[in-house]
């Protein structure tokens, strides 16, 4: 690193006018010239960075008070419009001669000082008014600075060969202060002395006029807050004089409102009276009324009772010796065995089973789901709930003679099967898995366990059995008929008196069903 002073060293090369100022507001930039730091090979250590900074010492403890920017990979570093705005709330730094200026590098990612100069701005010569005019061949390590009134550099740094003389430019010539001027001036500072001087004696009588009326301040304070107080305390006066009146109003409003109230429960209790007196005649009524609902309620129990017979009548259900199931003499297999069945005897027993099914759901009062077109053995079944299918896709054949596509069929069945599960369910019975492939055995089952229809005893013929279409035999009212005491144990559930509708067949196996519509034994109602 190299130390040196820059301040005068030799006699002075050019002449400053007095009116140029040589601080450190009047610094516009630096340069340096032919940097070159002995035992450092800077310029082997590309890239690098240059700053400087401005101190008031030499001192590696002194905090400097401006830090200029990088230059990088430069011998020849020049700084040009130097901020100091920061500096402007302390006037004394701007305004000092004397300052420090130390040259950083920046390189391996650490700092580290070059050179530094202590240098006093008076001390500094003239050497032209631009940089770039100047055609100089200056030394190693020359430190420029670039005031307003020109360019400036040490007198040692000046090369031999330059004029003794450098004249100063004609613009920072300026004219002096008169003597009447300067006479002017010491006058108008003996005044203002003057005005300070009466500032303050006026200063101090005001301070002690205010010590000694303390006392009577004290009082007025006090008299003005019990000025407020009352004041405040008439207000609050005005606002219960108004409270009471509105009090007065709203408790006569009362007195009035009571007087209707109390006339008004003199009529009800009137009226009350009268409806007591005639509580005994309603009371007959409506015991009348129960009892004729009770004996309604029972004759439809026995009348749906005797209709659900009478399809099993219409349609019997036979089971033969080989454990085929038969509706009508008719066999209709579970879904997997349809092809051990020709088309036309298995539509012909769907169309049975889908008028039997057809008529216990209207019996029952339970809607299906999938409504069922009935035409014998050219039934149909429609999907109405199915938000993906068109409206002419929305009917399943549920017969397999005049059909192309067997699937649709198929799919019929399924939702026939559904139907079948959705009566089963209302009444508790479990539907899934392969039992819902079993479609008249699911039927003859709700029949015998909810229905209170007797299990036949009636086998078909053996011919009947071995597949082939016989006519149905008619069985006698004995195997049919069920007895007053199985009529009296089953039956609909009622509450208080009245049988309720059917609940909606949307309800899932975790939602139990509490509808009324349901045949079930008496005993457990």
């Amino acid at each position: 690193m190299l130390e040196g002073s820059l301040s005068s060293s030799g006699p002075a090369r050019s002449v400053d006018p007095l009116c140029i100022q040589k601080r450190l507001r009047n610094i516009c930039g630096v340069a340096i010239r032919h940097l070159d730091v002995p035992g450092d090979r800077l310029n082997m250590q590309i890239p690098f960075n240059l700053a400087f900074t401005l101190n008031r010492t030499a001192s590696r403890n002194t905090e400097p008070f401006f830090i200029s920017k990088l230059i990088e990979n430069s011998a020849n570093p020049l700084w040009e419009e130097l901020d100091f705005d920061h500096l402007l709330q302390y006037p004394e730094e701007l305004n000092q001669h004397q300052i420090c200026v130390q040259v950083f590098s920046w390189t391996s990612s650490r700092w580290k000082r070059l050179l530094c100069w202590e240098l006093d701005l008076r001390a500094l010569s003239c050497v032209g008014e631009n940089l770039d005019t100047i055609e100089m061949d200056f030394p190693s390590n020359t430190v420029i600075f670039l005031l307003k009134s020109g360019v400036y550099v040490c007198p040692a740094d000046i090369p031999p060969t330059a004029p003794p003389y450098i004249r100063p430019p004609a613009r920072t010539i300026r004219k002096g202060c008169s003597l009447p001027s300067i006479r002017q001036l010491l006058k108008l500072e003996k005044d203002a002395a003057d005005v300070r001087r009466r500032r303050l004696k006026a200063q101090l009588s005001v301070n002690e006029l205010i010590s000694t009326t303390a006392e009577s301040a004290t009082i007025q304070r006090r008299i003005e807050l019990t000025e407020s107080r009352l004041k405040t305390l008439r207000y609050s006066l005005e606002e219960c004089h108004i409270q009471s009146i509105s009090l007065k109003q709203y408790t006569k409003d009362l007195e009035n409102n009571n007087q209707m109230l109390n006339s008004r429960l003199e009529a009800d209790q009137a009226r009350l009276n009268l409806e007591k007196d005639e509580l005994p005649l309603r009371k007959e009524k409506l015991v009348e009324r129960r009892a004729s609902l009770t004996r309604v309620a029972t004759e439809l129990r026995k009348r749906r009772l005797e209709m659900v017979k009478s399809i099993s009548l219409i349609y019997p259900i036979n089971r033969s010796a080989s454990g085929r199931t038969f509706v009508c003499s008719v066999w209709l297999p579970p879904v997997d065995q349809y092809t051990n069945c020709d088309d036309l005897t298995l539509s012909a027993s769907l169309g049975y089973a889908a008028h039997s099914m057809i008529m216990l759901s209207k019996i029952l009062n339970i809607p299906l789901r999938y409504p069922v077109k009935f035409q014998c053995s050219m039934s149909s079944i429609q999907d109405l709930t199915s938000p993906k299918l068109f409206d002419r896709e929305r009917e399943f054949p549920l017969q397999c003679i005049k059909i192309s596509d067997r699937a649709q069929f198929h799919v019929g069945v399924f939702l026939f099967n559904l139907n079948i599960g959705q009566l089963r369910m209302q009444f508790g019975l479990n539907t899934c898995g392969a039992e819902l492939k079993k479609t008249i055995e699911n039927i003859q089952n709700l029949m015998i366990e909810r229905l209170g229809v007797v299990s036949p005893s009636v086998r078909v013929p053996s011919a009947v059995s071995n597949g082939l279409s016989a006519p149905s035999p008619v069985p006698s009212e004995a195997t049919h008929a069920a007895s007053a005491s199985e009529i009296s144990e089953n039956g609909i559930i009622e509450e208080n008196g009245q049988v309720s509708n059917a609940q909606d067949f949307r309800r899932t196996k975790a939602q139990p069903s509490s509808t009324s519509a349901v045949f079930i034994p008496e005993s457990t109602s």
